[in-house]
């Protein structure tokens, strides 16, 4: 019996009917969702640590986006109960920086993070809840959910040989063996790769799961487009990956593989750090 805790995020934009391909999921096992309403609030102004006090218009704003945010519980608490499922609801909200520490204690008690596509409205606020749940949190996030994304028959693997892809492999090992289909995926893969790639099918196998070894080239292309590209033609449910084979800071400047994933809206991915 499967008890999984779905721990989901909705910002402001959302709406109840937006949950509908997760309540499908939840209905299909014995699990229990967690959906928080994100709102993001302006920092304090710097003058306000001298002597003079928080403006009206700060004090609103904030009033504001609580008094949304419990409309949004309110709304999504009946709506949940309407469909019959394990569920409860909650808030928070603070400065887009520090949403991405709110979030982790709340990822202690929950088996995989998902993050509704509605909060990409608000991108700082989207990216420090990225960050925090792949950097502070110990699940798996899921971005761009559909229907079929916790519960895929076909899958996608990313493997590089690193300590990050394999902890997304564990992580996602419970997906892995209810699939039908698992591809493990090395674009332009070196000798090492290769061995590491055959090891970890063969383990794969030894849990049930259907792998097929996928070792293809680059050609030159941005590994995410070519990632993308396959799951497409393969018809993937869901991409399993490892997140920032680079530091945070690199794929900011520079950009990488994940940033260019979690930027992506057209394929559900799971990522692990």
């Amino acid at each position: 019996m499967d008890n999984r805790t779905i721990l989901v995020l909705q910002g402001a934009k959302g709406t109840p009917q937006d949950l509908s391909p997760l309540v499908k999921t939840i209905a299909g096992f014995s699990g229990h969702m967690t959906v928080l309403q994100t709102g993001q609030i302006p920092p304090i102004p710097p003058y306000v640590f001298g002597s003079y006090n928080v403006s009206d218009s700060w004090i609103e704003t904030r009033r504001n986006t609580v008094s949304d945010l419990e409309t949004r519980v309110t709304a999504t608490t009946g709506y949940l109960a309407t469909e019959g499922i394990s569920a409860d609801t909650g808030m928070i909200y603070d400065t887009a920086v520090e949403l991405g520490h709110r979030i982790v204690p709340h990822t202690f008690v929950a088996d995989v993070a998902v993050i509704m596509n509605d909060l990409r409205l608000e991108p700082e606020a989207f990216n420090n809840l990225c960050y925090g749940a792949i950097f502070r949190g110990p699940i798996p996030l899921v971005l761009n959910p559909t229907e079929t994304a916790l519960r895929p028959e076909r899958v996608l693997v990313a493997w590089n040989n690193s300590l990050a892809c394999a902890r997304a492999i564990h992580a996602a090992l419970p997906l892995l063996k209810a699939a039908q289909e698992v591809a493990l995926c090395s674009i332009d893969p070196t000798s090492s790769d290769e061995d590491t790639s055959i090891s970890i099918a063969a383990w794969l196998s030894h849990h049930g799961c259907n792998v097929t070894l996928q070792h293809i080239p680059g050609t030159g292309h941005p590994a995410a487009d070519v990632l993308l590209r396959r799951a497409t033609e393969d018809g993937s449910d869901l991409i399993v990956m490892g997140a920032y084979g680079r530091s945070r800071m690199q794929q900011r400047l520079f950009g990488g593989t994940t940033h260019s994933i979690i930027a992506q809206t057209r394929q559900a991915v799971l990522l692990v750090h």
